[in-house]
């Protein structure tokens, strides 16, 4: 939202969420986060003997955006995301989580009304961690990762109402680990 301020929030039987944005000079931001917690919902039940289990999982995320325009024709960008999932049932010896966290920092020129150019850095990682069993000192450990970073350019040539051409390259330098241990 360029012009002003504004937000909207939302709350279910299973989760929260909010989305704040508003204008920054010559361009805006965008915020965003939610969360679920059939973890404390099924917990409270629980201690209120309706239930007689509860369910230690939730995620959440958080992510945003902002840009300006440096000219009509050149625009900066950052994006971001967080976000992680998260069950840890003792009763089952069992821990375990995933995630993603990424950043990207984007140029678009438009060239001409045909010809628009796009350049992008990002970097990203992917984490999972599970555990079971541990407890009783005979059980598995396991940590992954996939780690990216990536660079890209594209390039989108509208060659006339019904023809459009696109094209470009990309870089990317990708790592893996599997880590398994009993």
């Amino acid at each position: 939202n360029r012009k002003s301020f504004s937000g909207k929030a939302s709350i279910s039987a299973l989760s929260a969420q909010t989305t704040l944005e508003g204008p920054v000079k010559n361009g805006a931001w965008l915020l965003s986060a939610r969360r679920t917690y059939v973890d404390k919902i099924t917990e409270i039940m629980n201690n209120a003997k309706l239930i007689d289990f509860s369910l230690p999982y939730y995620f959440y995320d958080l992510q945003g955006h902002i840009f300006q325009d440096i000219t009509e024709r050149d625009r900066i960008s950052l994006s971001w995301y967080s976000g992680i999932d998260n069950l840890e049932w003792q009763d089952f010896g069992l821990i375990t989580n995933w995630g993603n966290q990424t950043i990207a920092a984007n140029y678009r020129k438009l060239i001409s009304t045909q010809l628009i150019s796009n350049w992008m850095l990002a970097k990203s990682r992917f984490d999972i961690y599970f555990e079971l069993g541990t407890g009783a000192g005979n059980g598995m450990i396991e940590k992954d990762y996939i780690d990216d970073i990536t660079f890209n350019n594209s390039w989108t040539w509208f060659a006339s109402q019904q023809t459009r051409f696109n094209f470009g390259f990309e870089i990317k330098d990708l790592s893996f680990v599997y880590g398994v241990s009993f």
